[in-house]
């Protein structure tokens, strides 16, 4: 889904080597560190409202900080379009006439 996307944006052809192993793989590594960030840096306490404060650390760089949220944005949408493939790959394998 995101590769797709950004193939039409660069206008690379969606057959490509680069569009089929190169980009999802990179997707995938940054879902990797977006779970691992998430449950590093305790974000967890935050998003099941545990903690009703958020302090920041002035001293980490903005691209660090902005990198770690757009990795755990990308995590969330893996994990969405894992989870939808399986609801409906398995709804359709159930119904399946004999």
């Amino acid at each position: 889904m995101l590769a797709t996307f950004f193939c039409r944006i660069m206008n690379i052809p969606e057959k490509s080597h680069f569009a089929n192993d190169i980009m999802p793989g990179f997707f995938s590594i940054m879902a990797l560190l977006g779970l691992y960030w998430l449950l590093n840096q305790d974000y967890l306490a935050y998003l099941l409202m545990k903690v009703d404060f958020s302090f920041f650390d002035y001293d980490e760089s903005a691209i660090l900080f902005y990198l770690r949220y757009l990795s755990i944005i990308v995590l969330f949408s893996l994990t969405t379009r894992f989870l939808l493939w399986w609801f409906i790959f398995r709804k359709s394998n159930v119904l399946s006439p004999r």
